[in-house]
């Protein structure tokens, strides 16, 4: 009620609750496997993180294709 007297008729809210951003898992590199944008692998011990989202193929591993992958420094 207000300060006049008025009174609205009921009715219900819905919501949703915002999720905090979830830190991208580390997984081993693996040929014909879809990686997104942030995907973070290990390969030959080292870290990379994916620059472009695509679906692997043998010889895109991480060191040898720049342009998908960024060598994290440790």
């Amino acid at each position: 009620m207000d300060a006049a007297g008025n009174q609205s008729i009921a009715s219900t809210v819905n919501g949703t609750t915002a999720t905090a951003p979830t830190t991208p898992t580390e997984s081993a590199w693996k040929p014909n496997t879809f990686y997104a944008v942030g995907a973070i692998v290990t390969y030959n011990g080292s870290t990379y993180s994916c620059r472009q989202a695509h679906t692997t193929l043998t010889g895109w591993e991480p060191p040898i294709v720049p342009a998908l992958w960024l060598l994290k420094q440790s």
